[in-house]
């Protein structure tokens, strides 16, 4: 399940920030597929996909459309890998939540006992 399914299942929806005037290049992403599958997982869009998504849709992207929308689908890869990792940051967060910073010092702690432990046992 996916963090925006679960904050929705909690009654929660995440505050993402307005793409701006670039909002229009997201729909195309989604539209598009923002990946394609690769040998270990998913890929992002090559060119060829893009090119045969503009011809499809009669949508005729500038250079720096395909580009930007080219990096956007790199970008989602990357953000997906990372996020596979529970303790990932939401890519949108600005600051870290306070269950965030509690997993972050709990996961401290267990690795300085578990440092603690070697020592001793090594001593």
């Amino acid at each position: 399940m996916s963090r925006l399914q679960q904050l929705t299942k909690q009654g929660l929806s995440p505050s993402l920030p307005h793409p701006g005037v670039g909002e229009h290049l997201i729909g195309y992403l989604m539209e598009a597929g923002p990946t394609q599958p690769g040998g270990m997982g998913m890929a992002p869009l090559g060119w060829c996909e893009l090119e045969s998504w503009q011809r499809s849709t009669g949508i005729a992207l500038q250079a720096w459309e395909a580009r930007t929308l080219r990096r956007l689908s790199c970008e989602y890869v990357a953000a997906a890998n990372d996020a596979a990792d529970p303790a990932c940051p939401a890519p949108y967060s600005t600051a870290p939540t306070p269950d965030q910073r509690e997993l972050v010092s709990r996961q401290i702690r267990t690795a300085l006992r578990g440092w603690g432990q070697r020592n001793k046992q090594a001593s």
